[in-house]
């Protein structure tokens, strides 16, 4: 594979991996930003995270010359599974409002975060005007990973990639 065919493959892996981040900062819970601003990938392998909000991992041609390397993207915060409806959590009202507009307001049904329940507004009031809140919907990383959203946003990722030449 020549130099230039490595270099794209490099660009559309890298282009491809800012889609999906930039789709799973868009699509997960964003209460405070804490959990959005800590998403990361990194090469497979490599003990360097590289946040999103600094970039993605650049490749060596010695890297691209093995095949393109696997990425890995995850988030660090530490409640990171229970945000992404893996695992029941604890979740506790915040003072402050959210930074992204809720897609549920109510009560509370069970013990993963998108496990929430419209209430009317009268009902909100009776309960003490402090309501669950829930900026994300229920299971979004699943639905994202399984649902063809991940496919979809690496393929136009990569397309983007290739199309667009690296300039150096």
């Amino acid at each position: 594979m020549s130099a230039d065919v490595r270099r794209a493959t490099g660009e559309a892996l890298r282009s491809a991996t800012r889609q999906i981040i930039s789709d799973l900062q868009e699509e997960g819970p964003n209460y405070s930003g804490k959990f959005k601003s800590k998403w990361y990938s990194q090469v497979e392998g490599r003990s360097n995270k590289v946040f999103a909000s600094v970039g993605v991992p650049r490749f060596t041609d010695e890297q691209l010359k093995r095949g393109a390397p696997a990425i890995v993207i995850g988030n660090t915060s530490p409640y990171a599974q229970e945000a992404m409806d893996l695992i029941p959590g604890k979740f506790v009202r915040q003072e402050e409002d959210p930074n992204k507009t809720p897609v549920a307001m109510g009560k509370r049904t069970g013990a993963l975060r998108g496990q929430v329940q419209d209430m009317s507004l009268d009902e909100i009031v009776e309960a003490g005007g402090r309501p669950a809140i829930s900026t994300a919907e229920y299971e979004w990383y699943t639905q994202y990973m399984e649902g063809g959203r991940f496919d979809r946003a690496f393929k136009q990722g990569a397309k983007s990639g290739f199309i667009r030449p690296a300039i150096k």
